[in-house]
């Protein structure tokens, strides 16, 4: 069993396959709903009863975003610049299948769970599946677009 891992996998291909027919058979539209929810299972977590001022309850509830991220594998970290914070992923859960469906997997599935994180005014300015190193999202602690 333990060896297991060590065999190639085709979860992408599968992925690919599952996702094209879904997008076929239901359209467009409900594929992004069945994605929201995916995004809602992969994000749950209790809400966070933080005191404190504004600025402090975003970083603690982005902190907590990452956190998620760590725990799916997707080593993640957090930088805060001025009123710029900075979540860099510089791994993907879903490497394979972003690069033949990044706008599957990074425009929709990645938007959401950003925005289950509870965060809507967000900037994607560096992502896999465009070739970049590592999946950079930059949130401005500024906006009063947000559901903390």
């Amino acid at each position: 069993r333990l060896g297991m891992e060590l065999f190639p996998k085709k979860y992408a291909q599968l992925m690919e396959a599952f996702i094209s027919e879904v997008k076929d058979e239901l359209g467009e539209m409900k594929l992004n709903l069945i994605l929201g929810k995916v995004a809602d299972r992969l994000i749950s977590s209790p809400d966070l009863k933080i005191s404190g001022n504004e600025r402090e309850a975003k970083i603690e509830k982005l902190k907590s975003f990452v956190d998620t991220l760590n725990n799916l594998g997707y080593y993640a970290r957090m930088e805060i610049d001025g009123e710029i914070v900075r979540i860099i992923r510089h791994n993907c859960i879903f490497y394979e299948m972003a690069k033949t469906n990044g706008k599957v997997i990074c425009d929709i599935l990645g938007k959401d769970m950003i925005e289950k994180s509870g965060e809507k005014n967000f900037t994607i300015v560096e992502k896999f599946s465009d070739g970049g190193n590592k999946c950079v999202v930059e949130v401005d602690l500024d906006s009063t677009d947000s559901t903390l």
